[in-house]
């Protein structure tokens, strides 16, 4: 939600679709709790990661965080 009134102030938002924090602009009021005055404040709220996969996405741990091999382990599923 963009919010209502006549500002222009630069906000990030969590999208959990991209577990990422995205820039956008708040006019001002009328916004929600998914509102952070600086990405790093978002990222240090929200579960933010970097998807390790090349191709489709990771196993996730219980935390919701992606599965990380340690460097030489090989792949039981391919």
């Amino acid at each position: 939600m963009k919010g209502e009134g006549d500002a222009a102030l630069t906000r990030f938002y969590y999208e959990s679709s991209q577990r990422k924090c995205l820039a956008f602009n708040y006019l001002g009021s009328k916004g929600n709790m998914n509102n952070f005055l600086t990405k790093e404040s978002c990222e240090s709220t929200c579960p933010v990661w970097i998807n390790p996969c090349a191709v489709g996405q990771p196993i996730l741990t219980p935390n919701q965080r992606p599965f990380q091999c340690h460097q030489g382990a090989s792949c039981s599923k391919g």
